[in-house]
């Protein structure tokens, strides 16, 4: 049994009084909220830590809480630490374990107060409201009491807005955003040991990174009954790194992503870089994600590892979808994909191998893509990338040994003007060494040459396969491309 389901006779026990309570008040939409938050507790935890004293071993209790602002908090830790040599101790909190009957209760109290109460949520149906208000959690942030001070932070949004504007959830998540302004983005200048700030820390700390700010977006939306989305892609397909964002629901269900406490609401654009995979964090457990299928350890690094998300790709991009024939058998009958992202191939999405052969689903197109295994904790790539071109049709990228040619790049193929805002950093450096690599399951060396007069020169590049060009030290932005047959066109992706 994997571990999304061990606890489930334990969690009907001890909510049993709060379904109970409901129910004897005739309550019956709050009866169901309990079952829907009390049905997935189990599969919820928070990562957080504690303190501890190097040369005792034992607990240092600090709680950054107790202070009045982030500034107090760091003089009384730098007090403790001028006497005491302190390490951190990370730790996963089981919801099971954490969440009162109590914690719930005010919870989902508070939660349909808001959506009663508010005019923009009048448009709300209850499934909306259980997934996007009701949750006590957004994603692994450590639990803290939340809802009531939100509340009281956030409730005077509309105070000034007129009739149609009170009424349209859009508009009034632009001046939610607009409210949360003395919030700084601080990016990979963070300094957490946790992934993500619970709702709390970060109305002390008043920063964070993109997750931290598209989750404080999600608990502001939530304590006021507007139901905001958190959206991200687990890495750009043709681009570096990963972002997240968020999506407010309009009346009629729609989405509409806005950045954080950043770009509002039909300003922001998410496709400025081409996107493999699309994910919605949720609170319900999809029954059918990988981890009701595998333990963890079977199943690589990232979003795949949870159960909570939705696949949302088709919202934001052109989808299609590719049968693939993987060339060994796979023992647990999984296999992956992946895209290149910071000079590697990283885990995106995964599907079902019935006779060696998987259907991958829902991918976003003009994009190169590589199937691979996962065995024991290491990705066992395929010989070929797949380039899933902008009509969604599939090409094996394959490497043909007997037609080869002499490729020229230059500065203006580097810098050709693309739709996109993507990264790449390769630049010819007049006098420099590039190197030109394609792919066979591995980087293979083609050859190295000296750019001269603004131009690289590459001799016997075997045609069709997926290049790369980097200098002797790649700094990991650089991207790859394919060849155009005939034209000798770069394809960047």
């Amino acid at each position: 049994m994997n571990c999304y389901g061990q606890k489930k006779i334990k969690t009907t026990v001890k909510y049993d009084s709060l379904r109970g309570y409901y129910f004897e008040n005739g309550d019956s939409l709050k009866f169901k909220a309990s079952d829907f938050l009390i049905k997935d507790i189990t599969t919820h935890f928070a990562k957080d830590y504690y303190w501890i004293n190097k040369k005792t071993k034992r607990k240092v209790f600090f709680d950054e809480l107790s202070y009045e602002d982030f500034d107090q908090a760091l003089t009384a830790f730098r007090h403790i630490t001028d006497s005491i040599s302190l390490r951190p101790k990370k730790i996963h909190v089981q919801d099971i374990e954490k969440v009162s009957i109590d914690y719930l209760r005010e919870n989902i109290d508070l939660a349909f107060i808001a959506w009663k109460r508010f005019p923009w949520s009048k448009g709300y149906d209850f499934e909306t409201f259980c997934e996007y208000i009701l949750p006590y959690r957004s994603a692994i942030e450590p639990l803290q009491n939340w809802r009531k001070e939100y509340l009281l932070l956030y409730e005077t949004v509309g105070s000034q807005l007129s009739k149609n504007e009170v009424e349209d959830p859009v508009y009034v998540c632009g001046i939610l955003q607009d409210l949360l302004q003395d919030f700084t983005f601080i990016g990979n200048q963070k300094k957490s040991i946790i992934p993500l700030l619970g709702p709390m820390s970060l109305q002390l700390r008043r920063h964070g990174n993109c997750p931290d700010l598209a989750n404080l977006m999600v608990f502001a939306g939530r304590s006021i009954g507007l139901a905001i989305a958190y959206d991200y892609t687990p890495h750009y397909a043709a681009s570096s790194n990963r972002h997240f964002w968020n999506a407010v629901i309009t009346n009629s269900g729609e989405t509409i992503p806005f950045n954080g406490i950043e770009d509002k609401p039909g300003i922001y654009n998410p496709n400025n870089k081409r996107l493999g995979k699309v994910i919605r964090k949720t609170y319900s457990a999809n029954r059918s994600s990988l981890v009701f299928k595998l333990p963890k350890s079977q199943i690589p690094n990232g979003h795949m590892q949870t159960a909570h998300y939705k696949d949302v790709t088709s919202e934001y991009v052109k989808v299609a979808d590719f049968n693939y024939q993987f060339n060994d058998p796979v023992n647990n009958g999984i296999g992956y994909l992946s895209v290149y992202n910071l000079a590697d191939w990283r885990p995106i999405d995964w599907a079902d191998i019935k006779n060696t052969e998987a259907e991958f689903t829902n991918l976003g197109v003009d994009l190169v893509y590589l199937p691979f295994r996962y065995i024991n904790r290491k990705c066992i790539y395929e010989r070929f990338p797949i380039l899933l071109n902008v009509e969604g049709e599939k090409k094996v990228l394959r490497a043909d040994q007997s037609h080869k040619i002499s490729f020229k790049m230059t500065h203006s193929m580097v810098n050709q003007d693309r739709l996109y805002e993507e990264t790449n950093s390769l630049e010819l450096e007049e006098g420099k060494l590039y190197r030109m690599y394609y792919w066979d399951k591995k980087w293979i060396l083609i050859g190295e040459n000296i750019v001269s007069n603004g131009a690289l020169f590459i001799d016997n590049v075997p045609a069709g396969a997926l290049y790369k060009v980097q200098p002797v030290n790649p700094d990991k932005f650089e991207r790859i491309f394919t060849i155009g047959e005939g034209t000798h066109q770069i394809y960047w992706y």
